[in-house]
C-alpha cells in the first residue's frame, strides 16, 4: 500500500531546493568556500518524467570581501532540464545530466573563439556573465563557461524527499573579465559532504508564484 500511495502522490508539482558546495582556489587567498542555493519548480509523472525551471539562484560567498552575483539575464536563460526520476519504495534517484552554460555540446572550451560558445545571457558578452563584487575596489563581470553533472539521490520522509548531491563532475573556464586579475581561472573542486537537497510539493504554478513561497518551504 505504501509503494502503490508514493506513486501516486509522485506526480504533480514540486519545489526543489538545492544547495551545492563547493570551493575555489584563489590566489593569495587559497580556497574559498561558497554554496550555491537554487530553488526550482519540478513537474513530475506517474511513469518518472522529471521537467524543471530553475527560478532564482544565490551564491553564499564565505570569502569576507568578494560576493558573487547572478545577474536576472543568466538566471531567465537558463534551460529547462528533463530527466528521469527514479523510485523505488521510498528512495528516490535523479540523474540530471550534464548541464552546460555558455556553450553548446561537447568538452569545456578554453577559448571565447570557440564556435561552440555562445551569448547566454545576449548582453554582448562571451559565456555567461556573473559579477564578482570585492569590497574596496567596486563591482566586476567575469564571462564563463560552465559544465556539471549531477545526481540527486535521497528518501520520502514526512510529506517530502530529503537526500544529498553527486557531483560527477564540475569544470568551468573563466573567457574574459573586466579587471585583468580575474582573467586566470581558479582551481573548483564540489564538496558533496556539505551539500544537499528537498524536494516538496507546492501548489505554485510558475516561478512567480514560487518565489513568494521560498522562504516558507
Amino acid at each position: 500500500m505504501i509503494a502503490l500511495w508514493l506513486a501516486t502522490a509522485f506526480a504533480g508539482t514540486w519545489h526543489l531546493q538545492l544547495e551545492a558546495a563547493s570551493e575555489a582556489k584563489v590566489p593569495v587567498l587559497g580556497w574559498q568556500k561558497s554554496v550555491t542555493e537554487t530553488h526550482a519548480l519540478v513537474w513530475l509523472s506517474d511513469g518518472g518524467s522529471w521537467t524543471h525551471e530553475v527560478c532564482t539562484v544565490a551564491i553564499h560567498d564565505r570569502a569576507p570581501l568578494a560576493e558573487t552575483r547572478l545577474p536576472d539575464a543568466f538566471i531567465e536563460a537558463l534551460p529547462l532540464t528533463t530527466a528521469t526520476a527514479e523510485v523505488k519504495d521510498e528512495a528516490l534517484r535523479v540523474d540530471l545530466g550534464v548541464a552546460r552554460i555558455g556553450f553548446g555540446e561537447g568538452s569545456l572550451p578554453l577559448s571565447a573563439d570557440d564556435p561552440r560558445v555562445f551569448d547566454h545571457e545576449d548582453d554582448g558578452r562571451p559565456g555567461a556573465t556573473v559579477m564578482l563584487h570585492i569590497t574596496g575596489f567596486g563591482t566586476f563581470g567575469v564571462d564563463v563557461v560552465q559544465s556539471s553533472h549531477a545526481v540527486l539521490t535521497g528518501t520520502y520522509n514526512a510529506g517530502r524527499y530529503e537526500g544529498t548531491i553527486e557531483t560527477l563532475h564540475l569544470e568551468q573556464f573563466v573567457l574574459d573579465a573586466d579587471h585583468r586579475m580575474l582573467r586566470n581561472t581558479p582551481l573548483l573542486r564540489p564538496r558533496d559532504d556539505r551539500s544537499s537537497f528537498r524536494l516538496s510539493p507546492t501548489a505554485a504554478t510558475d516561478c512567480g508564484t514560487l518565489r513568494p513561497n521560498i522562504a516558507e518551504d
